[in-house]
């Protein structure tokens, strides 16, 4: 009787315990080279999910709402206009003329006062949702402040 369990205990060794616990360690095995793997794949994905979600920040940051066709240009001179008025700015010359390409119209805008009002000023007129797109802004010292030129662009409605 002892033989036989004892038989019967190595073959349930050799059979079933040895082959589920040899299956069990490549399991195991496999389920670390994977989490391996995966990390290593999450390692190289950060840096293009970072850029992807700077990317996105930024065209949200952009966006521009399209000006209306067939008047971009008065459009847009009134809203520059409407943006820096009441601003204690001197010197302000703005011009209009309509676009090519993407651009519906653009708008050369030259201003002098304080530090904070042109930057103000500046600000404002390029905030997201207001049409224009900044193209070229330099500022200069003047004995007055700060002179601002800037050329921006409307953004034409797509058609």
């Amino acid at each position: 009787m002892a033989a036989l369990l004892g038989l019967a205990a190595a073959a349930f060794y050799f059979g079933i315990d040895a082959p589920a616990r040899d299956s069990l360690q490549r399991a195991l095995d496999e389920q670390r080279r994977l989490r391996a793997e995966r990390r290593e794949v999450s390692k190289r994905l950060l840096p293009l999910e970072r850029a992807e979600a700077a990317r996105a920040r930024a065209l949200l940051a952009l966006r521009a709402t399209p000006l209306p066709p067939g008047q971009e240009a008065q459009t847009l001179r009134r809203s520059v206009l409407t943006t820096i008025a009441g601003e204690p700015l001197s010197g302000q010359r703005v011009a209009v003329r309509v676009g090519r390409g993407e651009a519906a119209a653009a708008v050369e805008l030259a201003c002098e006062g304080a530090l904070e009002t042109v930057l103000r000023s500046l600000t404002r007129l390029t905030q997201p949702g207001t049409g224009l797109v900044l193209a070229r802004a330099r500022l200069a010292a003047v004995p007055s402040g700060i002179a601002l030129e800037l050329l921006a662009e409307g953004v034409r409605a797509q058609r």
